[in-house]
């Protein structure tokens, strides 16, 4: 489930998309000042900007996720059914009454559609 934070409560990992917070990152940074080899403060250039943002989203450790498939059961023959995401085809006598909400070769979700139907 994850873990626990210091005071006892789970800690949810929450999945981001990368290129929204590169782009809120290089907006955040242009205000940033840089230390010249004077002392003097400097703004940071777009190019350094970008360098940055880039750099910390690159740093950031990856999640292990997969993207969420949405596929529908089509039945071939009496016995078969195949998954419109991957093409597998399924025997229907392994999962009777079209029970199977997942493709287990994609793992496109299935719960969603009324199963069975031919198309």
């Amino acid at each position: 489930m994850g873990k626990k934070d210091k005071g006892g409560e789970w800690v949810v990992k929450k999945y981001i998309d990368a290129e929204t917070v590169k782009t809120g990152l290089i907006q955040m940074l242009g205000n940033l000042f840089l230390r010249g080899e004077d002392g003097d403060p400097k703004i940071i250039t777009d190019s350094q900007r970008k360098t940055l943002a880039e750099g910390f989203i690159e740093k950031a450790p990856a999640a292990n996720v997969r993207e969420n498939r949405q596929g529908k059961w089509t039945q071939v023959d009496d016995n078969k059914c195949r998954c419109s995401e991957c093409d597998t085809i399924v025997m229907i006598a392994v999962y009777p009454h079209w029970e199977k909400n997942f493709c287990p070769c994609c793992g496109a979700n299935m719960s969603e559609h009324n199963n069975g139907d031919t198309d």
